[in-house]
């Protein structure tokens, strides 16, 4: 935990952001992965979703389980022993436009573009409110904690926007299985 503490403190205190993004299609379609129990109460609230390209893509390269998922997206510590059952994971799949999207880029000026992707305003850019905190880089993309790498880019974006053309949840296991 502390070398993984050291290496966040270097990558910010150098403001060493690795700014380059792949481009950014017009619509594209996004993943939520979150607890079963988690759920979003208002409209105006704002998730952390990933591309699901990219996501469905490291899966099927890396034959991952539930566990090592979550290290890629930043969503356990590096050292975590806790014992991950998939069948306490969704993942839920978004159809979006990118005009909806925000980068959570820290010390940035918010709107700013990255990517035809503008930086979220500062209250958005928190990284304790939101779920991938182990691995968040306050970059707009996560760190793989076990590896201590670059793993995929993360936007946020309101669940009325994300949710408008309907979604679709799947178990996390029926996601690791299909990938």
């Amino acid at each position: 935990m502390i070398a993984a503490m050291l290496f966040f403190v270097g990558l910010k205190g150098a403001n060493a952001c690795d700014a380059s993004f792949s481009a950014t299609p017009e619509s594209f379609q996004v993943a939520w992965v979150s607890p079963l129990n988690q759920t979003v109460w208002l409209p105006n609230d704002r998730i952390e979703v990933v591309p699901l390209f990219e996501l469905r893509q490291w899966v099927h390269d890396s034959k991952a389980d539930a566990k090592g998922l979550l290290h890629h997206l930043g969503m356990l510590s590096r050292k975590s022993k806790k014992k991950i059952k998939a069948s306490d994971y969704k993942i839920t799949i978004f159809d979006i436009r990118r005009e909806n999207l925000c980068r959570p880029i820290e010390n940035e000026e918010p709107g700013r573009l990255f990517s035809d992707i503008p930086v979220c305003l500062e209250k958005e850019n928190k990284s304790k409110s939101w779920g991938h905190r182990h691995g968040y880089t306050g970059c707009g993309y996560a760190i793989d904690t076990k590896t201590s790498t670059r793993s995929v880019d993360v936007y946020r974006i309101r669940w009325a926007d994300a949710s408008s053309q309907g979604f679709c949840v799947f178990p996390m296991q029926r996601f690791l299985d299909g990938a």
